[in-house]
């Protein structure tokens, strides 16, 4: 295999870029129509991991295929490239970790199969950074041999990951980066199980675990191909850990969480150029090394945020479909103080353009559109509250804001929240809750929201889809409890005007322009029912809680949900009366007693 590979080197070297890239893309098109290799493997984890349509996922894996073809034609045709054609390769980032250089000392690399990782790996080399990768050892021989042979030529080190913590200490000890595939899915006990693209996906716990010995920084790498400038090798700033547990147990699982959050970013900046054809999210059966004390129940408004989903228990009907109102058509869309089923729209879009005087009757008012920047919220803000069960410590929720997918050519957010029990709490009644919501950027609408329960007593996934043109709300779930029996549900509801989701409504109170003691509602779809949420100022205090002091607006809420957070007493959130308008702090009691939270950490956009 190796003096075959030369051969084709030797011939491939003399290829113009653009000659390359041609052969790369006719090689991954006889692939996928000739030789579908785990097409359907592709297309199923393009759908679970983007969201993507099968015809959306049919044209996205025939671009993955094409980048296979370039990834091996580049891989290739490296063998016979000098330091001076390595060095021709674009790169950024070095500057993050050049005092570490200057220093001789290491770090760690967090890397994905994203771009032509082995070309990326042996460039890093090139230029200068000492670099040993941990390895899997592959099924077959020749390839194992093969790939050894090829490593160890552009001059990496070789770390397999059945050896000990100390090799890697070691390395790092002396200066070397060790850069860690963490995009594979690896089971129990080394593997835990985190959340990769709203999904539970076993991740390995490998550096987590190092950076609890060794305090190094961890960078992320990677490299990505573009028309502009070929393929690029980037390396980003060291990742900075959100506030973190004094439990080591709950540490490891953040600080892994976060390694997937990043490598998902990265990925859905081109996602045709990841190893989408691995099992990533194979069902994760057994328990861990280490059990996670978790965080726990959630705030006001949010449900449980939820947890990973249990694959190999749950699996939903097929994904319905939904229309996406047309918003560019519409001269305005109105929704009433309360709520209402009529819209003024143009002439080309439906429903029919209502007259003036109706809507001075009705006393309705256009749903706000946002643009850019006018939103308290944007990509990357993430927010961490504290909570409390009864007044005992039960953790901390955390929400965070992401750039989503579009829907039917609409951009999104993507809020995602999670919440787990510390401890102490998972004594009583262990919650690890997760939730993804996919919002319309200007209309602050939800498309889809996922919720994914793994409790003491109940494991549980549901699926909403928001059909806002039709007036329909898809609700999918099913629960496996040994207390409460199994259930499963797949139904249809109306969807009242510019209704929102648990999650969702988190972020929209924020938007709302609040005056003392002037109520403004919204209607909220939680469980299968929908509620009236009603918010009303009733004072303006001065509160001081972990992370700074606000001045907030103390609002009174009133709802009658139907789940473990069902109210019993008064509610009460405070928002900051500024720009951001955070939750600063909120109080309940509720069926389960009383539960408040408290705002200990706020990461903004920028940050």
């Amino acid at each position: 295999m190796i003096q075959l590979a030369q051969f084709f080197s030797f011939v491939l070297y003399r290829f113009p870029p653009g000659l390359l890239a041609w052969c790369g893309n006719r090689m991954g098109d006889l692939v996928y129509y000739v030789f579908p290799f785990r097409r359907k493997s592709i297309m199923e984890n393009l759908q679970k991991g983007l969201g993507l349509k099968p015809e959306e996922a049919a044209r996205m894996a025939h671009a993955n295929y094409r980048h296979y073809g370039n990834s091996l034609l580049e891989t290739i045709q490296s063998l016979s490239w000098t330091e001076a054609d390595y060095k021709k390769i674009r790169f950024i980032g070095k500057e993050h970790i050049q005092p570490l250089l200057d220093k001789g000392e290491g770090a760690f690399l967090l890397c994905c199969h994203f771009g032509s990782w082995e070309v990326g790996a042996a460039g890093l080399v090139a230029n200068g950074i000492p670099l040993d990768i941990v390895v899997k050892r592959a099924t077959s021989p020749r390839f194992e041999n093969f790939l050894t042979w090829f490593r160890r030529k552009k001059g990496l080190g070789l770390i397999v990951e059945t050896g000990t913590a100390k090799d890697i200490l070691r390395a790092l000890s002396k200066g070397q980066f060790v850069g860690f595939m963490l995009d594979q899915f690896m089971g129990p006990p080394v593997g835990i199980p985190v959340s990769f693209m709203g999904r539970e996906a076993g991740t390995p716990a490998a550096v987590a675990l190092l950076t609890e010995k060794r305090a190094y920084p961890v960078f992320p790498a990677y490299s990505r191909r573009s028309p502009e400038h070929g393929l690029t090798l980037v390396i980003e700033p060291a990742l900075q850990y959100p506030l973190l547990s004094a439990s080591k147990d709950e540490r490891i699982y953040a600080k892994t969480q976060l390694y997937n959050e990043t490598i998902e970013r990265i990925v859905r900046t081109a996602p045709e150029q990841w190893l989408w054809l691995h099992r990533r999210w194979k069902p994760f059966r057994g328990k861990p090394k280490w059990q996670l004390a978790s965080l726990g129940f959630l705030l006001l408004l949010s449900g449980c945020v939820s947890a990973p989903r249990m694959a190999d228990m749950i699996e939903l009907p097929p994904e319905p479909e939904i229309a996406v109102p047309n918003f560019e058509k519409m001269d305005r869309v109105v929704i009433s103080e309360y709520g209402s089923d009529k819209m003024i729209a143009g002439k080309d879009s439906a429903p029919k353009a209502a007259n003036k005087k109706a809507l001075k009757k009705t006393k309705e008012k256009p749903i706000s559109m946002y643009s850019a920047g006018s939103l308290p919220f944007d990509i990357g803000e993430q927010t961490v509250l504290k909570l409390r069960w009864m007044m005992i410590p039960a953790g901390n929720a955390t929400l965070e804001v992401k750039d989503g997918p579009e829907v039917q050519g609409r951009p999104t957010f993507e809020l995602s929240g999670h919440a787990r029990t510390n401890s102490v709490v998972d004594r009583i009644y262990r919650v690890d809750n997760r939730s993804v919501s996919l919002v319309d950027k200007q209309a602050l609408i939800p498309y889809r929201f996922e919720l994914t329960m793994d409790e003491t007593h109940q494991n549980k996934f549901t699926r909403v889809k928001f059909d806002h043109v039709n007036k329909v709300i898809h609700y999918q779930a099913e629960r496996k409890s040994t207390k409460w029996g199994d259930q499963k549900e797949d139904r249809k509801d109306e969807a009242k005007p510019f209704v929102k989701d648990l999650f969702t409504a988190l972020f929209f109170v924020r938007t709302l322009d609040y005056q003392l003691n002037r109520t403004e509602s919204f209607y909220l779809y939680e469980n299968g029912k929908t509620f009236e949420v009603r918010l009303t100022p009733v004072a303006n205090e001065f509160m001081n809680v972990e992370v700074g002091a606000f001045q907030c607006w103390k609002i009174k809420v009133e709802l009658a949900l139907n789940n473990v957070l069902s109210p019993t007493g008064d509610i009460f959130m405070w928002l900051s009366d500024d720009s951001k308008q955070y939750i600063v702090k909120f109080d309940a009691k509720i069926k389960i007693g009383s539960l408040n939270g408290e705002l200990i950490s706020i990461r903004d956009k920028n940050e």
